[in-house]
Formats: C-alpha cells, structure tokens, sequence
C-alpha cells in the first residue's frame, strides 16, 4: 500500500478514535517525550496538539551519551504540568538506537465540566487533583533516512498529594422527562499509585512530524462506591440506589498526539 494512503489512514483513525477521550480525567494523561537524538550534541523542540492537551518538549543532547529533556503540558479546563529527566542514549549504528530518562514532574489538574450530550456523551466533572510523578522510561528507536519508529515504556511512580474526584454520566432517555445519572465522588490524600505507559512513536523525518499514541495503565488505590438516579433536568437526583464500585485514580485509557519537531543541528 502506498506509503501517503496509509499516512492518511493513520490520520483518519487518530482523529475519530480520540473523540473517546475528549475529557481528561482526574489522573491528567500527558504524551510521554519519546525522543531520538540523530546527533551529537542536537537540540530539539517539539509542539503538539491532541483534542483535550497541549505539549512543548525540548530535548538536549550534551555530548554523545548524556542529555536532557524538558517538558511543559497543558489541557484546556484548568491542567497543567511541568517535567525535567536526565538522559542517557546510545546511537549503536545508523538504525539501532536506545535512551532512558529518568525524570520528575509536578501536575495540577483543577476544572469542571457541566457535561450534556453532543455526537457523544460527555460526563459532567469537578476535579482538583495535586501530584507528583518519578519516572523511569527506557526508549529504542529503529531509525531509517525517512522515517524512525519508537517503542517507550513509562513507568511512573505518582504521589497524590490531593485527590478530589466527582463524576456524574447523565443523559436523557428517549420519550423521557427525566434525566438518568450513574455518578460517585473519590476524596483522598497521601497515596501512592503506580501507572505504565507503553508507547509507540513514529517519526516521519523529511516532514518533521510525529505520531503517538500512549496506553495509561493503572494500580487500584481507592474505590468509590457508584449510584444511579433520576433527576427532572436540572432539579436534584432522587431515586438513587448503588449501583456498584469505580477504580480510582480516574484516567483516559489511550491518548493519541500528532507533532512537530524542530532541530537545532542538522545531521551531518
């Protein structure tokens, strides 16, 4: 298959598939930096742009094994966040390279959302969220003149400083006055949590673009209890009754993001 047909693709199904995660959650998912130095001593910036964020990420390269990257990310409902790691690559050959970082980062995520029904349901949301992230994310690269595909693991340990989390999916019932709701609330603070991001990347090099998509996994630290109710449009929520158990700390399962990069060097 011609190789711009299946760009095109990729781009289509980028698009449609993250119209499922239009809300982030109370667990802000931001794209990790899968970076490829191509040479020695390059400087690199990347800007990218998905549906529900927004990511600057400059990477360093020092010497021939030792660099650094910078991050700042965003959402558009009051997220945002700050990261710094250390990096350590190896450039084996022209088509075999390999780097870890180790980082830290701070996110805030405070926003509402009213919620309502467009294309798809949006849930309505209060969340206030504080944490901190360590994280270790070893990165190789198989690298061409034209393009560079990516595969990074990211393994955060996550320290809630504040977690404060309400969730309410409600919709209207066909040939139905009322509104149905199914929402729980999470409140906790001082907890530990361990979240991995497997991630592939791909790097289309004369085009200087990118292409991600990111899986956010999760350990278990809080259950809230669920309930289900009805309520006549805006009025209060009668009727409720359990209705079963959410996983918390809360977050999108996948996250795709389209870039650029700019470099600073060209390679020689």
């Amino acid at each position: 298959m011609n190789f711009r047909i299946i760009l095109i693709l990729f781009v289509i199904i980028t698009i449609f598939n993250s119209c499922t995660v239009l809300n982030q959650k109370a667990y802000f998912a931001n794209p990790p930096n899968v970076n490829c130095f191509q040479t020695e001593k390059e400087k690199n910036l990347k800007l990218s742009q998905g549906l529900n964020h927004f990511e600057a990420q400059s990477n360093i390269a020092f010497n021939k094994n030792i660099g650094i990257s910078t991050g700042l990310y965003g959402g558009f409902k009051g997220q945002y966040g700050v990261e710094i790691a250390g990096i350590i690559y190896n450039k084996f050959n022209d088509n075999n390279y390999f780097e870890s970082q180790i980082g830290y980062s701070y996110f805030i995520n405070k926003s509402k959302e009213s919620g309502g029904e467009m294309f798809i349901v949006i849930p309505g949301q209060d969340i206030n969220t504080k944490y901190h992230k360590i994280f270790i994310q070893p990165t190789y690269f198989l690298t061409s003149k034209h393009i560079n595909i990516g595969i990074a693991i990211k393994l955060n340990a996550v320290y809630f400083e504040k977690y404060h989390y309400y969730y309410d999916y409600h919709f209207y019932p066909e040939d139905d006055d009322y509104v149905s709701h199914h929402f729980f609330t999470a409140d906790f603070n001082h907890k530990w949590n361990f979240v991995c991001e497997p991630t592939i990347n791909i790097q289309l090099n004369r085009a200087k673009l990118y292409f991600q998509i990111s899986g956010i996994f999760s350990n278990k630290i809080y259950d809230s209890q669920t309930y289900s109710g009805y309520s006549r449009h805006e009025g209060p929520i009668s009727n409720i009754a359990e209705s079963g158990k959410a996983k918390n700390p809360q977050h999108v399962n996948f996250l795709f993001t389209i870039g650029h990069i700019f470099k600073y060097k060209k390679k020689k």
